[in-house]
């Protein structure tokens, strides 16, 4: 089935949607607020520590300040829908609800909730149409939906909710764990302990991943060759680039371009 992706990894007044099939994904946070539909598929989904089961169609609210992963289990031909929204679309009245993720399960039993969701995967690209869907479904949500996770999180938490918003921000450029460490002023030792602890890989293997991931993306877009592609997410060394995108997609950045052509 074909994947359908619309923007990039930075919201800035826009709404992004997109959808693919459920896969396994390490924990993370986003600088945008995340609204996933998911098909119900053996695994679960953990947002702060807790975990949610998919067994039926749900819908799930993730704020900027959450941690969250997915974990499936075996093979699954399950599919999500994402739609990524900053909080300059939000109503202002709904921003207060969305100080903790929230959870909606069997979304099929609502009729509203459920053809709200179809308008907008049918709306995907008309802004306008999708701000005012997103409000509506956040009425509904909030209102009827259970809120998880916990409100207040730990200062160790915090301080690498900030590490992971710094590599969000800046992985194009020339940023290691060092240079992230002396922004929290700590030691890059403690940081990396930290960061493995709360996000399960590590530091390097976050900052590799979306350095990779933006660089997968422009080269489908076809207006970059591999070297300017190297330089633009953010690697010093293309030979380094080369070696890391072969491991993790299996064929050369050169190979990849052609294939997404």
């Amino acid at each position: 089935m074909e994947k359908i992706v619309f923007g990039l990894d930075k919201i800035e007044n826009t709404i992004q949607v997109s959808t693919d099939f459920i896969e396994s994904y390490h924990t993370h946070t986003h600088m945008y607020n995340e609204m996933l539909v998911y098909e119900p598929f053996e695994g679960y989904v953990t947002v702060d520590n807790e975990k949610i089961h998919i067994n039926s169609t749900t819908l799930l609210i993730v704020t900027t300040t959450d941690f969250h992963s997915t974990t499936v289990k075996g093979k699954s031909d399950a599919r999500y829908v994402k739609i990524a929204f900053g909080d300059d679309i939000v109503d202002g009245s709904l921003l207060s609800s969305l100080s903790q993720p929230i959870v909606y399960e069997n979304i099929d039993s609502n009729i509203f909730l459920t053809e709200l969701i179809k308008r907008l995967k049918k709306n995907a690209v008309n802004q306008e149409k999708l701000c005012i869907l997103i409000n509506t479904i956040l009425l509904e949500v909030t209102e009827k939906g259970k809120y998880i996770g916990r409100a207040n999180k730990k200062n160790s938490e915090l301080l690498v909710l900030r590490a992971i918003r710094t590599i969000n921000e800046h992985f194009c450029e020339n940023i290691n764990l060092k240079t992230v460490a002396e922004k929290e002023h700590i030691t890059p030792q403690h940081l990396s302990f930290l960061f493995s602890k709360y996000v399960g890989i590590s530091f390097s293997e976050y900052l590799c991943e979306k350095r990779l991931r933006y660089a997968s993306i422009l080269l489908s877009e076809h207006k970059y060759n591999v070297t300017d592609v190297c330089y633009r997410c953010g690697y010093g060394n293309l030979s380094h680039f080369l070696r890391s995108f072969k491991k993790k997609y299996g064929i050369t950045p050169r190979s990849y371009q052609k294939l997404n052509s």
